[in-house]
């Protein structure tokens, strides 16, 4: 019987239960090892084959050693507000949110509100005391599904490139690691969120930028729709790509949304 890989996941819940929703897939053989792993400095150290980090917490640039051999399937790229919708709240309620985009979204469509805090994780903003916390979907449905809570309409509320996926990093050149992990990779997703993250890189911002895209296969097409509060003004983008698109249409996109451009071309 072949050996499993050797994973590398993050302490804390949120990762373990990341870990968790990928077991059946990644099979009963495989290890697991626990540290405080970094996707920008060291993202896959020696002792383990590969690391299972949320697409949304890689920087755009990762070292050159490295790539992303896995995208497994997105359940969801969606934002949720608990325990209510950010309408139903009073004027002056504190407001905890995740990524600096989801405070521009609040800040724009509900200046009344006071958005106390800006989180990375969506375990940290839910330690929050605030009268309602905004979070990634995907994590409130590992974290603690039963919370009461609103789905914000996702035609107002766009994610952050590779919201809601998670991925396995692994060294460029260790081809037995990436052939362990071959069977995980979702091709539909990763046409997606490949097309969110350029979109991402090509604007020459990095993570925590207010920009929000999501992008969604339709028969031979990239949907991808984007928001910027990037330059002075807000930015919208909604246009439709063929799946082997080339990186200038993505880029045409992305000068339009940092002010570089006047119009998408």
């Amino acid at each position: 019987m072949s050996e499993g890989p050797v994973i590398g996941i993050t302490r804390g819940e949120l990762a373990s239960r990341r870990l968790e929703s990928l077991a059946e897939r990644i099979g009963p053989h495989s290890s697991v090892v626990l540290e405080d792993y970094d996707p920008l400095f060291d993202p896959v150290p020696e002792g383990v084959d590969a690391v299972l980090y949320p697409v949304d917490a890689i920087p755009p640039m990762i070292e050159r050693e490295t790539s992303i051999a896995v995208m497994v399937p997105r359940s969801t790229s969606g934002w949720v507000s608990v325990p209510v919708h950010p309408g139903e709240l009073p004027p002056g309620s504190k407001v905890s949110v995740c990524g600096e985009v989801m405070k521009r979204y609040i800040g724009s469509l509900y200046p009344d509100l006071d958005v106390v805090s800006v989180h990375v994780s969506a375990d940290d903003c839910l330690d929050d005391d605030a009268d309602a916390w905004i979070i990634p979907e995907a994590d409130l449905i590992l974290l603690s599904p039963e919370r009461k809570h609103s789905v914000l309409d996702p035609d107002t509320f766009l994610p952050v490139p590779g919201q809601g996926c998670l991925c396995f990093l692994c060294r460029k050149d260790d081809a037995e690691a990436r052939r362990k992990l071959s069977g995980l990779n979702h091709m539909p997703t990763r046409i997606e969120v490949e097309a969110e993250l350029g979109i991402l890189k090509l604007t020459g911002h990095g993570r925590s930028s207010p920009l929000a895209a999501g992008a969604v296969l339709e028969d031979m097409f990239v949907h991808i729709r984007c928001t910027s509060f990037i330059c002075d003004e807000r930015r919208d983008a909604d246009e439709y790509l063929q799946c082997d698109y080339v990186m200038d249409e993505l880029l045409g996109i992305s000068e339009y949304l940092t002010g570089k451009r006047d119009r998408v071309i």
